[in-house]
């Protein structure tokens, strides 16, 4: 019977339910909104660095790992141990791709741009064989060609690509084009400072903010030659296929190098999972994510105080009635169970239409996103997204989300409804 009476009173009372209602599902709506952008951001950031930045896991030179954010030039994977090296991932069937990075300098003249001047980026001198089996860089070409491309008028007699791709923010502030050519300075091995001049082959419009603003990327024979590299490189990318399942051969690939002569020998190598390349990244999405839980706690608070706001008034609205329910002979547990299962059945009423229209949006901005291409552009936000904002669907938050905001619709009705049925049924009346 309680629970006739409860779902009766619902809708004896439209105008204060559907308010009520209104509140909880548009609680709901947004906070489904905010958690699915910083979810969908952190994927999104997750992945584009494994594409973009780190690939799977990395394997350096002894002693590199505690200096790689000053990309050192003096600890080097060399000739001799590549050789080795590529042997043993061929033999495990693990797609690498062996890369020299360091900071460099750009400069142009007016020669060729509008004004002269100079920035900064990272070099990136790549294998064009086996570059793309790890990362999606080569994919992200928005004009001209990547290295070695078919229309590249810059290959030499051997094969070698003497130009560079650079990321298209980068282009957008030197105002480039292709087949302008830059000055690129940096230190080659040992520390001597050398300079490159090469023209402009491809622009990059990635997904990755990191290399749209200073990615510049050259063959590496012709980076091996200018820089005396002697065939060596700072490291070796792996990519251990999708994502999903990455992390898993990853641990088991890890027993397996740690078993080899690599880890053994005097200048043992070193192997790093993305995880610990990216250890300052990942604990910011924790308090990201930590940010996100407080939010979502104070939305919650708000709507407890909003919707007991509104069962105190309907409570004091309702004084007859709960006189009328103590002289019939209705306990006070009684009377005070059918206001909080009233509530309870307003929050189920929000609940629903707030995961509706949440999962609505949500599917929207999964889709589309929202693109803040224009706002983001030169800014690190910390998350690896540069132009488009989608979210991701993190349901089992989504669900809490709403069994959060049901819980305080029930128990909201609690506290008004227990001071009104403590007072005597003659006090009630002499009021009425």
């Amino acid at each position: 019977m309680i629970f006739s009476m409860a779902w009766k009173n619902m809708f004896r009372y439209k105008r204060r339910t559907l308010i009520t209602a209104s509140a909880i599902a548009l609680g709901i709506m947004f906070s489904i909104m905010m958690e699915g952008l910083l979810f969908g951001a952190d994927q999104d950031s997750k992945r584009n660095l494994i594409w973009y930045e780190t690939s799977a896991a990395k394997i350096f030179a002894s002693s590199y790992f505690e200096q790689k954010e000053t990309f050192p030039v003096e600890f080097f994977i060399d000739k001799n141990e590549r050789a080795a090296l590529d042997a043993f991932l061929n033999n495990k069937n693990i797609k690498f791709a062996p890369r020299f990075q360091t900071y460099c300098d750009i400069y142009f003249s007016e020669e060729y741009f509008e004004t002269a001047g100079s920035v900064s980026g990272i070099l990136s001198a790549v294998d064009t064989a086996k570059d793309s089996s790890v990362y999606k860089i080569s994919d992200e070409i928005e004009s001209g060609s990547w290295l070695a491309g078919s229309k590249d008028t810059s290959i030499d007699e051997s094969g070698v690509s003497t130009g560079a791709v650079i990321g298209s923010w980068l282009a957008k502030d030197m105002k480039a084009e292709l087949g302008y050519y830059i000055t690129v300075q940096c230190r080659g091995r040992g520390g001597f400072i050398q300079t490159m001049d090469v023209p402009i082959i491809g622009i990059i419009q990635s997904s990755n903010p990191i290399v749209n603003a200073g990615g510049v990327f050259m063959d590496l024979a012709f980076v091996d030659e200018m820089l005396e590299l002697e065939g060596g490189v700072t490291e070796y990318s792996l990519s251990f296929g999708d994502i999903s399942v990455s992390d898993k051969r990853y641990d088991n690939f890890r027993t397996e190098f740690k078993a080899g002569s690599f880890s053994s020998a005097d200048t043992p190598l070193e192997l790093y999972s993305w995880r610990d390349i990216e250890a300052d990244f990942l604990a910011l999405t924790k308090s990201d994510s930590a940010s996100s839980k407080v939010f979502l706690l104070f939305m919650l608070i708000i709507a407890a105080v909003g919707i007991s706001n509104t069962m105190l008034m309907a409570v004091m609205e309702r004084k007859s009635e709960i006189g009328m329910l103590k002289t019939l002979g209705y306990t006070n547990r009684f009377i005070r169970s059918l206001f909080m299962l009233e509530g309870f059945f307003i929050g189920i009423l929000g609940s629903i239409s707030g995961l509706l229209l949440g999962f609505a949006l949500n599917f929207f901005m999964v889709q589309y996103g929202i693109n803040f291409g224009s706002l983001l552009e030169g800014i690190d936000i910390g998350y690896r997204i540069s132009a488009v904002m989608r979210s991701g669907w993190n349901i089992p938050v989504f669900l809490l989300i709403a069994g959060g905001a049901l819980l305080v619709s029930a128990l909201s009705a609690f506290i008004p409804s227990g001071k009104m049925v403590r007072v005597e049924i003659a006090e009630i009346f002499r009021e009425v």
